[in-house]
């Protein structure tokens, strides 16, 4: 009875120990940030894969005019597709490395494209 006890409490540990070393893996360290500002609501969809082109995590989001989608890049990413399209047309498309952060803008007259005029913040 009490080495069927130890077993499971050992079992009970090594899963817990697995179930606690998984989110560090997908601990993020970039982020891509899209603000809309264009009267039009826009569609931001995120794909990140790793070294061999497994899909580790994807978001697609409907964006408001005024309004920001943030996406968290897994730490394991080596990659992160990107696209933005307006009424089912693309108007952005990148497959960015996940080396630094990415903000994309949309402007007041619909055109896309990278926020490099001011420092790129999650917020």
């Amino acid at each position: 009875m009490r080495n069927t006890a130890r077993t499971l409490t050992a079992i009970a540990l090594a899963a817990g120990a697995t179930l606690a070393a998984a989110p560090a893996a997908m601990a993020a360290n970039h982020f891509v940030l899209f603000s809309n500002r264009s009267a039009f609501v826009m569609t931001s969809c995120y794909t990140a894969t790793d070294a061999q082109g497994r899909r580790l995590a994807h978001d697609c989001d409907q964006v408001a005019a005024a309004q920001k989608s943030t996406f968290w890049v897994p730490s394991a990413a080596t990659q992160t597709r990107v696209t933005v399209s307006d009424r089912g047309t693309q108007m952005f498309g990148r497959t960015h490395p996940n080396t630094r952060d990415l903000c994309i803008r949309a402007s007041a007259t619909g055109s896309v494209h990278e926020a490099t005029e001011q420092a790129c913040t999650p917020n």
